[in-house]
């Protein structure tokens, strides 16, 4: 028997409706447990949808074979429902064959199946003009069970050309009923326990189930597994029996004991959610396995994801692509989609890899009804192996179609405003960028899309600095509260207990969504060994493409810790992640490390040269011996015009002598600058070479917008403002402003240049703010920075220094930088001590005058050889004394060299 082709509960409604009387039953309390049975491969599972095409797309509708009528008609019945109009003649003809082979398929059954064929086709018309419904109508009193369910719903609704006849439905259904008709029993069960008066029908509701769900188990044929999954849905879903998730689970694990791959994959959805019953990895895992072996593409996509993270199974990413690739055969878009991801995530950057890649997606793309982020994600691939300006047209022209597909799709959306910035050089194409922004904003409300509106009202309109616009966009993502936190933002120590308990939950809730950036912070303010912890994290983030070495190296450099940076950029670029290799160059290029470390540099530079990066380029053109700017452009043109990032396509106006190609590279840049300070000079730079000042003024006054908040980008703006001073009316104005912000933020320099220029006459500084500044001064400065901070003290203006002198413990702040082994705070603490205590610091004054000259400071070895000589806190020793004079006068002390000189001659005089 076939189940019927309406649910109970239509029937149940329109019985109830014309009774006048509720159609929503309360569900029925009742618990049904499974039989005891042994573990056996008893069931013929329900076939998933791509091995049904497979059997019946070769047909030739010959013969059915030797498979049983019950097996031929579950096929055909999921053939329907998958698409009834292209199956239609297939199943026609099979429905003919059964009807000639065998005697067990009667009219009735042929009718049933005509019915339901029709109807899922859509033709009604077609099933009037044969009169299928009133002749299973006439046929149903004498029928089975199965027919009078037919009849009774087609009654019910009146539909088919059948009058509608509701007491005659009843009576079929009550009949079908005491005939023992599963489906029957919970229709009259359900109108029994909605208060519907049921004649000559008195079982009472949960005895009523009980006996219906038994009639589903009935005999232990191939299809019991079926009838078995009916049972534990009923008991997931609470439409007729409470709801009971634990005994739901109970009847699939049944049913997969039974040899049913459906139902295990139903059991290990139940353990994978974890939401309505208590999670068990042994029993997800043999149950998922299960499902995966019976070829269920949804249980392959799960298991290959779980062998990928390696959290429930011993990671095998061979056997995930395995696994992925069989479920993307048999059509499955998410498996196709993590084959495709997985395949970025392995990616080495090599050709191979990246055709890979773009074959995979290429793939999707070409399937009937293909998804648009499989365009979107295809134009990255081809950009990135053609390069930014070289495959654009092709990206394009993908996104076109993403767009098309799904005209809202925010990827694709994001993606087309990227491509198509290059192109804004009108009001009217300004306005239609950012409308379509806006837009994006406001129909999913993207932080992606407000930062693209930041970066175009800051950077790159041609129009911008348009700072009330680009502060709008900041404040939008900001109150998302999904703004990346920074570590300028991450001052916890100084934040009140709710604050800084508050910043560190979306710190971490960043770092679990796969910011390697916000991870990096995360690990830095939780410090040493936090990573310990969090190993599954950065693992996964590893795993995910993230460049989590990289981001914790540009944390390091963030807080002053360049030999910790230089740690991690060296396992960045043994992780192959992107960029590492410049990153690292630039740090091998400091003067410690530039000489031994010179072929290295080199050689990433030129790799990442030779991608069009721009900060390569300007590194090798300083530590390369033999390449100049000129031999740079000879070596590198073609990278830039096919990939070069910002700072390449500045680079390379200086080059170019053909309009036409100015003004494209103009407009790359566009669309692609960051929003930083230096990029911005840079330009303006460029601009002037060009001979266009008021091009120039432009990316001046955007550098001034976009260096704001970054300490050192500000003092270098003001410095490039003030080397450019004609172009400005007020030039040293509007350097201080920027120099006061970058004050503001605790930087030394800044505060330097700020009491510079006041000391040079160039800015004119009240004495009560000047001394505000340099007491902010020696709080920011580092130890190291203290005494080359309080030796320019010395050369202020009397009045500011005795100012300054009296807020400050000028002795006590030497002490604490020579406590820490500065060699100039030693030489400066001890003439202090000398000048202070006379005699009684003699001791003292030759212990600090030994620790600095033991550091090559030449005054102090010019001293320590005075004391020598005449015995100040330590035995006189005229050899000592020659030997720090001399050793003062190799490391370049003038009067020590005057003095070595005159020895020699006195000698030679002699």
């Amino acid at each position: 028997m076939t189940a019927p082709i309406r649910l109970e509960a239509p029937l149940m409604a329109c019985l109830a409706l014309s009774a006048a009387l509720p159609a929503q039953a309360d569900p029925i309390e009742v618990t049904f447990t499974p039989p005891e049975m042994a573990p056996q491969d008893l069931c013929v599972p329900r076939p998933p949808n791509h091995e049904v095409r497979a059997r019946w797309e070769g047909w030739d509708g010959a013969e059915l074979g030797d498979r049983s009528n019950a097996l031929v008609r579950r096929d055909l019945r999921l053939l329907r429902q998958m698409d009834a109009a292209t199956w239609f003649d297939t199943i026609e003809r099979a429905q003919a064959l059964l009807d000639e082979r065998s005697e067990s398929y009667d009219d009735s059954d042929r009718k049933r199946d005509r019915l339901a064929l029709l109807e899922a086709a859509g033709r009604s018309d077609q099933i009037e003009e044969e009169g299928l419904a009133q002749s299973l109508v006439d046929l149903a009193p004498g029928a089975s069970g199965s027919v009078k369910v037919t009849a009774a719903s087609l009654l019910s609704e009146g539909r088919g050309g059948v009058e509608r006849d509701d007491a005659q439905a009843l009576t079929l259904l009550r009949s079908a009923a005491y005939e023992g008709h599963p489906n029957a029993i919970i229709e009259l069960a359900s109108m029994s326990a909605s208060g519907l008066d049921v004649p000559d029908w008195n079982i009472a509701p949960d005895v009523a189930i009980t006996m219906a769900f038994g009639a589903k188990i009935g005999d232990a044929d191939p299809l019991v597994c079926d009838r078995i999954n009916q049972i534990a849905s009923h008991y997931a879903k609470g439409d007729v029996v409470q709801t009971d998730h634990d005994l739901a689970e109970t009847w699939y694990r049944f049913s997969a004991s039974l040899g049913d791959f459906n139902a295990a994959w139903q059991v290990a959805r139940y353990h994978m959610s974890a939401e309505f019953i208590d999670k068990d990895n042994d029993v997800l895992m043999a149950h998922l396995t299960r499902a995966a072996d019976g070829e269920l593409p949804y249980a392959m996509t799960e298991m290959a994801q779980v062998l990928q993270r390696g959290a429930l199974a011993e990671r095998d990413v061979d056997a995930a692509a395995t696994l992925y690739e069989a479920a993307a055969s048999h059509g499955d878009l998410t498996a196709y989609s993590r084959l495709a991801n997985l395949a970025k995530q392995e990616s080495d950057g090599s050709p191979d890899d990246r055709a890979r890649i773009i074959s995979l997606l290429t793939d999707i793309t070409e399937l009937p009804d293909p998804p648009a982020w499989a365009f979107a994600q295809l134009s990255d691939a081809v950009l990135e192996r053609d390069g930014r300006w070289a495959g654009e047209e092709k990206a394009q022209a993908l996104i076109d179609r993403a767009l098309e597909l799904e005209p809202g799709k925010p990827a694709a959306k994001l993606r087309d405003a990227r491509l198509r910035m290059r192109y804004v050089d009108s009001d009217e194409a300004f306005t239609e960028l950012t409308s379509g922004l806006r837009a994006m904003v406001r129909e999913n409300g993207r932080t992606e899309f407000m930062q693209a509106l930041q970066r175009v009202y800051h950077c790159r309109a041609p129009e911008a600095p348009v700072l009330d616009k680009a502060e709008l966009w900041y404040g939008a993502e900001a109150f998302s509260g999904d703004m990346t936190i920074t570590a300028a933002e991450l001052n916890t120590g100084e934040m009140g207990p709710s604050e800084a308990f508050v910043t560190m939950a979306q710190l971490q809730s960043q770092a679990l969504n796969d910011r390697s950036r916000s991870l990096a912070n995360l690990l830095r303010e939780m410090g040493e060994g936090s990573a310990e912890g969090l190993e599954a994290l950065v693992g996964s983030l590893r795993r995910n493409g993230e460049p989590i070495n990289s981001a914790r190296g540009l944390a390091a450099l963030r807080n002053g810790d360049r030999d910790a940076a230089r740690v991690w950029f060296e396992k960045a670029v043994e992780a192959d992640e992107d960029g590492a290799e410049i990153d690292l160059a630039r740090l091998y290029a400091d003067p410690g490390l530039r000489e031994a470390r010179r072929d290295d540099i080199i050689r990433f530079a030129t790799e990442a040269a030779h991608q069009g990066n721009g900060r390569a380029i300007e590194l090798l053109i300083d530590v390369d011996p033999e390449m100049d700017a000129q031999a740079a452009w000879e070596a590198f043109a073609q990278d830039i015009e096919r990939t070069g990032d910002a700072q390449a396509l500045t680079f390379a106006l200086y080059h170019l002598n053909d309009p036409e190609r100015i003004a494209d590279y103009i407009g790359r840049i566009q669309a692609v600058i960051p929003c930083h300070g230096m990029d911005a000079v840079r330009m303006a730079d460029a601009m002037l070479a060009l001979d266009r000042p008021d091009d120039a003024r432009h990316w001046f006054e955007v550098a001034k917008a976009t260096a704001s908040g970054v300490d050192w980008e500000l003092v270098a703006v003001g410095d490039a403002l003030l080397a450019n001073a004609d172009l400005f009316e007020r030039p040293t104005e509007a350097a201080m402003t920027l120099y006061r912000k970058s004050a503001a933020l605790d930087y030394p320099i800044a505060y330097r240049k700020l009491l510079a220029m006041r000391k040079e006459g160039k800015a004119e500084i009240a004495l009560e703010d000047a001394k505000e500044l340099w007491i902010e001064y020696l709080d920011a400065t580092t130890v190291e920075g203290i005494p080359s901070a309080l030796k320019l003290l010395k050369f202020s203006d009397p009045e500011l220094k005795a100012a300054v002198q009296d807020e400050i413990d000028v002795r006590g702040l030497y002490a604490t930088a020579a406590e820490q082994g500065n060699a100039t705070a030693q030489l400066e603490l001890a003439k202090l001590v000398r000048d202070a205590e006379g005699a009684d610091g003699t001791g003292r004054y030759a212990e600090l005058l030994q620790a600095s000259a033991a550091q090559g400071q030449g005054e102090a070895m010019l001293l320590l050889s005075e004391a020598y000589a005449y015995g100040i806190g330590v035995e006189t020793d005229p050899a000592q004394s020659r030997a720090w004079l001399d050793r003062a006068a190799e490391a370049g002390n003038p009067t020590a060299q005057s003095r070595v000189g005159l020895l020699t001659n006195e000698r030679t005089s002699e």
